[in-house]
């Protein structure tokens, strides 16, 4: 019987090979209009999968929906989705937004590529035979001229394809390298760089050169910067506020919430969703003890139901930024003596909205209940509105 045990090989585990590496522009621009010619091919076979889940959807809407178990609803809301994203990836399809938005973005590029590699055949076509003549030996220096230009035009195309690579994909070719070596003028011995001093020392003879050294961690040497951060954390606050109001955020809702919230609306025999309201949203949250979720009802009830939630302009967007920017410095000279924390931003976007008339955004945004506090507020509002030449409306 043999001693020898028996050792399986090791299986080698290939590093994939980045695919840029051996492509050219060319290449990736035919490898892309060849999947704009493929989505046009799936076109039919997206508007077959559409009309079958509007047939789908189409039962369930017939369905009674008291007599609806919760897979259905569930189910009936999911298909409201996919439609909803198959409908713009049809119009996009067919309307060629995705093909005229990599050209807006890559024409530039497209165009002196293609006319460097046109320069290209001209010029070896002038060429033409390829006997030596007399005059060969005689035109080194505008053959070395020629072999400087070509190596530019190589470069140039390398660096179009790059600038290419990272509009596409998002990511560059190649790294930039920089040589960070320098040698003694003395001694000619290589220097350490000390980054601690910012300085290029020679180890023979002690020669010191600055040097520039771009690093993000702190240096021992440097002083503390004793910043104020609350202005930052404020508009950053007001920003989650508009994307939240507008169901913009990125919060994953855990799913017993949704179920649990599903459960009661059927308790309360709410047949149509599209009917679902902030404020009976939050009724039907707080009964369920679940007031943490209070600022992500729009969210809530867009997954419901589907429907658009509000929608701000971007203009108004920015409008409502700059407002925000504006009261910072007399709510800091204005607000009472010990009080620290900002005004509610429930209440500053409701004023914001009545100063620029955006009524209908309004109950978004509910008023403080206590009369006191919203007096409060009114009164270091009133001194805001003073001091930066606005309306005041009183909130009561």
């Amino acid at each position: 019987m043999s001693t020898f045990k028996y050792k399986p090989k090791k299986q080698l585990h290939k590093k994939k090979k980045d695919t840029n590496i051996n492509t050219t522009l060319d290449m990736r621009h035919k490898q892309k209009m060849k999947y704009f010619d493929n989505r046009k091919l799936d076109l039919p076979k997206l508007k077959k999968e559409l009309e079958d889940f509007q047939e789908e959807l189409n039962q369930y809407d017939n369905i009674n929906y008291c007599d609806c178990t919760f897979n259905e609803i569930s189910r009936k809301a999911e298909l409201k989705n996919t439609i909803d994203n198959l409908k713009i990836e049809i119009n996009n399809i067919e309307n060629n937004f995705e093909e005229m938005q990599y050209y807006s973005n890559t024409l530039g590029l497209l165009v002196d590529y293609y006319s460097i590699i046109e320069d290209d055949v001209s010029s070896n076509s002038k060429r033409g035979d390829s006997g030596v003549s007399i005059m060969d030996f005689l035109s080194k220096k505008k053959e070395a001229n020629e072999e400087e230009s070509e190596k530019s035009k190589s470069n140039s195309r390398a660096t179009i394809y790059d600038n290419y690579l990272l509009i596409i994909d998002g990511c560059r070719l190649k790294k930039k390298e920089y040589s960070c070596i320098k040698y003694c003028e003395h001694c000619n011995t290589e220097k350490i760089l000390s980054a601690c001093d910012g300085m290029f020392i020679c180890t023979k003879c002690g020669d010191c050169e600055m040097a520039i050294v771009d690093s993000d961690r702190p240096n021992y040497k440097d002083p503390s910067k004793d910043t104020s951060t609350y202005a930052y954390k404020r508009i950053n606050h007001f920003n989650e506020w508009l994307n939240q109001f507008q169901a913009k955020e990125s919060t994953e809702i855990p799913k017993d919430v949704y179920d649990k919230v599903l459960l009661e609306i059927n308790r309360l025999r709410i047949t149509n969703l599209a009917e679902l309201s902030a404020d009976k949203m939050r009724k039907i949250l707080k009964k369920l003890r679940l007031n943490k979720y209070y600022e992500h009802i729009p969210h809530i009830i867009n997954k419901l139901n589907g429907l658009p939630p509000p929608k701000l302009s971007r203009e108004t967007e920015r409008k409502l930024r700059h407002m925000f920017r504006e009261i910072q410095e007399p709510f800091t000279l204005y607000r009472p003596k010990g009080r620290k924390n900002f005004l509610s931003y429930s209440y500053i976007l409701h004023k914001f909205c009545e100063l620029l008339e955006l009524d209908e955004f309004l109950p978004c945004f509910p008023l403080l209940k206590s009369h006191e506090k919203l007096l409060q507020q009114d009164k270091v509002w009133k001194k805001i509105c003073q001091h930066v030449n606005w309306e005041f409306y009183p909130s009561c």
